[in-house]
């Protein structure tokens, strides 16, 4: 194979000849375990993410409206209000950063799992038998029962509630961090280096985050792209 055909094998491709290639058949099993175990650290990673993010919901209107003006975070204490509200945003901004780089890898990982079980076993990558060894999560469940629906009008269907939804849980943290930042430049300004910090960070973190998730959808469309042409 030329250094050209290499290069326009699709990811499924490239790992089921790595797969042939280098690893054994004791060693893809292991491998699978390892994957295995990766994905379950990966979805307690963005369950304890979650609920930062959840706490963040919580915590910063309570602390507009509150007018608190300290927070206490273990031994230290933040007694500017700037400073104890100004904080919030930025640790929001980059816990969701976390959260979406975290899901991007599960997902490459789940998929690479589902390559490599049907490869240890012989069996076709969506058949019945691989799909039940498949580490679902109530996501994974959705994905399977309703966005895979084989009938067209159903698939079409259900496709018309979950991707708006979809679409809502990805942008509304967008939405929350502008709400803080507006509030933030409403409340105090920008006419101090602290508070263009303040200011700046999270939006900046934002920008990366929406950077990442571009970047991967891009991948992925190439991806089905490339494996819809006839090769």
């Amino acid at each position: 194979m030329t250094d050209a055909n290499k290069s326009k094998l699709t990811k499924d491709e490239k790992i089921r000849k790595i797969l042939d290639e280098k690893l054994t058949e004791s060693n893809q099993e292991r491998y699978a375990e390892l994957l295995n175990s990766r994905i379950d650290e990966n979805r307690k990673s963005m369950s304890r993410l979650s609920v930062t993010l959840i706490l963040c919901y919580f915590a910063f209107p309570l602390i507009v409206e509150s007018k608190i003006t300290d927070i206490s975070i273990g031994p230290f204490k933040l007694t500017d209000n700037i400073i104890a509200l100004g904080i919030i945003p930025s640790i929001f901004a980059f816990i969701y950063y976390k959260y979406i780089t975290v899901w991007i890898d599960l997902v490459e990982q789940k998929m690479t799992y589902r390559i490599v079980t049907a490869k240890i076993f012989s069996i076709e990558q969506k058949s019945f038998l691989n799909q039940r060894l498949w580490p679902h999560s109530f996501m994974d469940s959705v994905m399977l029962y309703h966005l895979d629906e084989k009938s067209k009008f159903l698939g079409c269907l259900t496709t018309f509630f979950w991707v708006p939804i979809g679409l809502i849980v990805i942008i509304f943290p967008f939405a929350f961090q502008y709400y803080m930042i507006k509030t933030l430049y409403d409340s105090f300004g920008i006419d101090t280096i602290l508070k263009k910090v303040i200011i700046i960070t999270p939006i900046l973190i934002g920008l990366f985050t929406i950077l990442i998730i571009i970047q991967a959808g891009k991948r992925d469309f190439d991806e089905k792209k490339y494996s819809s042409q006839p090769h």
